[in-house]
């Protein structure tokens, strides 16, 4: 009797986990684009970010990132992205939802 428990237990854990699996979006990479002197960045973190950010600092001036609409993500490309508005002395904004990092 316990290992028919144990076994239903184990089909039940692996259906809901396929139910969310299912129902649970895909996290969309970050969106980040320069608009004049503003970059706004908005979406999950998936690592790319920190670059993206560096190579509209090397062809424009800005002084603004807005922040925003974003669930978190890949932590260490979060903290690079703050590194980098840090060292280059723009300010920020948080627009909406903005998880972790900001």
């Amino acid at each position: 009797m316990a290992s028919t428990t144990n076994m239903l237990k184990k089909n039940i854990t692996q259906l809901l986990t396929v139910a969310l699996l299912a129902i649970c979006p895909p996290s969309e990479a970050m969106l980040v684009e320069a608009s004049g002197s503003v970059v706004y960045m908005s979406g999950d973190v998936v690592g790319d970010e920190c670059k993206k950010l560096s190579e509209i600092l090397t062809t424009q001036t800005i002084d603004l990132v807005v922040l925003g609409d974003s669930n978190g993500g890949d932590a260490n490309a979060g903290f690079c992205v703050g590194e980098t508005i840090r060292k280059n002395k723009i300010s920020t904004v948080i627009n909406g939802v903005c998880v972790s990092s900001c």
